[in-house]
């Protein structure tokens, strides 16, 4: 055989594609006694051993890129029991296949079949996993090896993408999710996020911790779905804000069209999520407190889901300041409350006008606890709305200036 010479690489396409074999054996370019077909079809080392014919037809009236093609499009029927449709398919959409070293191609697939365990049929489904990068591959199971506790090879089954990441740009994403404490737990809710740039990660992160509303969820264990569907995210909150609906959700904000196009159409300030209002409050409370017993406790009131996470999280926060998480958690509806409510219970219960409103004579006040003292300021801000739970609500009027108030987290505890 001629080595390769300036010449050839120049008529590549001319010796490639439109030559025949025969003619390129007739020109010397190919031995004449060298069987092409054996020699191109020894790369792949997974052929039946029962096979006894690769290529119908005469070899020597293709090009040698007519026979590429062909080989690979028979040995991708053998090994994953693809159609021709299904092949021609797969090149239309992924054209660069055609290209693909064959001894690649074959040792990408063994990796997939044999260690990854990928069933035919989504390596079938997924056709650019043949344009992984083995040795990366490799990395990929025994140098990155987990997601959030799971192994990545069933990680890349569930999400064959992941496949075609560079080993050091997940190891790049997963450093930036250490570093904002995200939690394992939310890594294995949306596996997706390693599909994007690490700079995209971290500037979205960033900016949800800039953000309130985002912010309120940080520590959800679906809170990632924010960062992923960043963008949706953003202007479905902007939406829901300018239609008045302050009770959004983390479920609203992340999920599909028609659930949030429901949530938007329905009339009113909806419901909030009871789940998120649970999760948010159980963390607040360090986890001393189980959800089931800060659902029970909640659901007493009749308007718990209809207060939004980001008021209650700024009640609560300030709340913390001076109060212990026993006391909130014993009266646990003060988070329902708007902050301005509650400093004006806060001044009475430091005046003296407040034996003119408590029922109780001769009480010292100096002498109950926080806890006591927080279910003294439920009775006075329930106690104009008859006990109804109405107090929980901003007057019309006043709503503006209260969420302008929050914002600016102005605040103090007197």
């Amino acid at each position: 055989m001629e080595p390769v010479t300036p010449e050839n690489l120049l008529n590549y396409i001319n010796i490639i594609k439109r030559k025949t074999i025969g003619e390129l054996k007739s020109n010397g370019c190919i031995p004449s006694h060298l069987n092409v077909e054996n020699r191109l079809a020894s790369f792949m080392t997974q052929w039946p051993t029962s096979l006894t014919t690769l290529i119908y037809g005469d070899v020597n009236t293709l090009s040698l890129y007519s026979l590429r093609l062909k080989i690979i499009q028979r040995y991708l029927e053998l090994l994953l029991d693809i159609n021709s449709d299904e092949f021609n398919r797969g090149l239309q959409t992924y054209p660069t296949i055609k290209h693909r070293p064959l001894e690649v191609i074959n040792e990408v697939l063994k990796i997939l079949q044999s260690e990854i365990m990928m069933p035919n049929q989504k390596i079938k489904a997924n056709l650019f996993l043949i344009h992984a990068d083995s040795e990366n591959l490799r990395n990929l199971i025994y140098n990155f090896r987990f997601i959030g506790g799971i192994d990545i090879k069933e990680v890349i089954r569930l999400h064959p993408r992941i496949a075609m990441r560079k080993y050091q740009t997940m190891l790049e994403i997963k450093n930036i999710l250490q570093e904002f404490n995200i939690s394992k737990e939310a890594q294995t809710r949306c596996f997706e996020i390693y599909t994007l740039s690490p700079a995209t990660i971290r500037e979205r992160l960033e900016k949800a911790k800039n953000t309130p509303d985002f912010i309120t969820y940080f520590e959800h264990p679906r809170f990632l779905k924010i960062i992923y569907y960043n963008k949706t995210a953003t202007k479905r909150l902007l939406n829901l804000y300018n239609s008045r609906k302050n009770c959004v959700s983390l479920n609203v904000l992340s999920s599909s069209n028609s659930h949030y196009e429901a949530f938007q159409k329905a009339p009113g300030d909806c419901f909030g999520k009871g789940k998120d209002t649970v999760f948010f409050i159980h963390q607040i409370l360090q986890n001393a407190y189980t959800a089931r017993d800060i659902r029970n406790s909640l659901k007493k009131h009749p308007f718990w889901i209809n207060v939004p996470l980001i008021q209650m999280k700024f009640v609560a926060d300030l709340l913390l300041k001076k109060f212990s998480a026993q006391d909130i958690f014993d009266n646990c509806f003060i988070l329902l409350y708007p902050w301005k409510k509650i400093c004006d219970v806060m001044y009475i219960l430091n005046s003296e006008e407040v034996h003119q409103l408590l029922p109780f004579d001769h009480l010292d006040l100096s002498k109950i606890t926080n806890s006591q003292k927080l279910s003294l300021m439920l009775y006075l801000l329930e106690k104009n709305h008859y006990f109804s739970g109405n107090g929980v609500w901003i007057e019309s009027k006043n709503k503006n200036s209260e969420i302008a108030d929050q914002n600016e987290s102005n605040y103090y505890l007197k």
